[in-house]
């Protein structure tokens, strides 16, 4: 019988003694899996802009845009927003598909309805913002007054004042009138938001995706204002701020970590 080679006795035992490097290559394989996910995920959302544009009558990307709706009332849409306009003779209508916009309405009479994933906000004569942040759907009013409703059940807003609509609950807080919809001079609040949050707002004005890895990170919560002039600067800024580190993998992949 042929003998092993000096090799193979060398290289066996040295497999068995190796259960720390096993384990630990087992660790970074499940992060690995992980950040795969993740990325993967986010390259699936990256179609639906591709769906969006069959629905929507009015659509922007990088830019916040100012639209005029059938109805003849203003809409300033913030980057990367999808607007449906179903505006017929019995009432102005219209679906926030996705991002944000900022609504400039007359007194006509007739009501002004913004749809947006199961919420409707209603007002005849004001100015008020509707806003998809994550799962979530924020309704901030600037002038006058909006009744938004959900599942049958009202709450009526008044200026300065701020309702967050998420899964299970309804939470409102008061803003001061300057800063509802400060993206429109390119500044972002962070009063209220997240980390991922934020970092989903900013990365509307980039091309490609943002990602953030790690639920801590994600849900940390920030403050402070920043400049979307400069989106990628804002970035850094926000993750400076939650000493988080930045990858840029490429011009279409900006990943933000926990350090």
């Amino acid at each position: 019988m042929k003998k092993p080679s000096k090799t193979a006795r060398t290289f066996l035992p040295a497999v068995r003694r190796s259960g720390a490097y096993t384990k630990t290559s087992s660790a970074h394989s499940r992060r690995l899996r992980g950040v795969c996910r993740t990325i993967l995920a986010s390259l699936l959302i990256a179609w639906q802009p591709l769906q969006l544009r069959l629905l929507a009558d009015h659509q922007t990307r990088l830019d916040p845009k100012i639209v005029t709706l059938k109805s003849g009332d203003l809409a300033t849409l913030d980057a990367a927003t999808a607007l449906r306009d179903a505006t017929d003779l019995e009432e102005r209508r219209v679906s926030l598909l996705s991002g944000t916009g900022y609504f400039n309405v007359n007194s006509t009479g007739r009501r002004f309805i913004v749809s947006a994933d199961g919420i409707t906000a209603e007002a005849i004569g004001t100015e008020f913002e509707v806003s998809h942040v994550g799962d979530d759907v924020i309704v901030t009013v600037a002038e006058g007054i909006v009744d938004v409703s959900r599942d049958n059940k009202m709450t009526r807003l008044s200026e300065g004042q701020q309702l967050r609509v998420s899964t299970n609950d309804m939470l409102i807080r008061r803003l001061d009138s300057d800063e509802v919809a400060v993206w429109r001079a390119d500044r972002l609040s962070l009063e209220g938001l997240t980390f991922a949050e934020a970092a989903l707002i900013v990365g509307r004005r980039l091309p490609g995706r943002v990602i953030v890895l790690g639920s801590a990170l994600q849900n940390t919560e920030v403050a402070g204002v920043l400049d979307l002039s400069e989106p990628d600067s804002a970035l850094d800024t926000l993750a400076a701020s939650s000493s988080a580190g930045v990858l840029r993998a490429s011009t279409l992949l900006t990943i933000l970590y926990a350090r």
